[in-house]
């Protein structure tokens, strides 16, 4: 949504840093794109986002880029750009659609006056994906029998849910009378 000056809102990306959705705790990447269609370049430009509680901005303002490109310093009457920011999402964030706000300074090339447009845009904080662990083998080693001492029980598990897991902890429920010397 704008306020009808010569920026055109395009789209608002908010993108995991790891290139996936976002989920609370995530670093993202916010990328905002905009149309020009003023008559004469657009000088000095520059966007400043406020997103809602949750989100903690790097730097809340942006020059322009080239879409997926390098910065530029002029803004072309019909060329697209983007502005784009680095935000940490709290761990304790909801997920769901939060609401922003961007604001677009420029200067029209060949006037004094400063211009400023201001724009609401919607993006996604995602729940986690499916969390799903399979036992997929144990076995001895070396081959356990009763009476044993001295051997090891290798648990193999698989991941089978959308989740990564850097790590965890497991527990190891035993039957009345089986007690391992070490657990590790």
């Amino acid at each position: 949504v704008g306020n009808g000056g010569f920026f055109t809102i395009l789209y608002a990306i908010l993108k995991s840093t790891t290139g996936g959705d976002v989920y609370p705790g995530s670093v993202a990447d916010l990328t905002i794109g905009f149309q020009y269609t003023g008559s004469v370049n657009a000088t000095s430009v520059y966007a400043c986002v406020d997103l809602p509680e949750g989100f903690s901005l790097r730097n809340p303002c942006s020059q322009p880029h080239k879409p997926g490109g390098d910065s530029v310093s002029e803004v072309e009457p019909g060329s697209v750009v983007e502005f784009r920011y680095r935000a940490a999402v709290s761990r304790s964030l909801t997920p769901g659609v939060y609401s922003g706000t961007v604001n677009v300074t420029y200067m029209l090339e060949g006037t004094p006056g400063v211009l400023v447009e201001f724009f609401e845009f919607n993006i996604t904080v995602h729940d986690y994906p499916e969390f799903s662990i399979a036992v997929v083998r144990n076995y001895w080693v070396p081959g356990g029998y009763p009476g044993a001492s001295g051997v090891t029980l290798a648990v193999e598990l698989e991941n089978r849910g959308e989740s990564r897991i850097a790590s965890g902890t497991a527990e190891l429920h035993t039957p009345l009378g089986f007690q391992p010397s070490t657990l590790r």
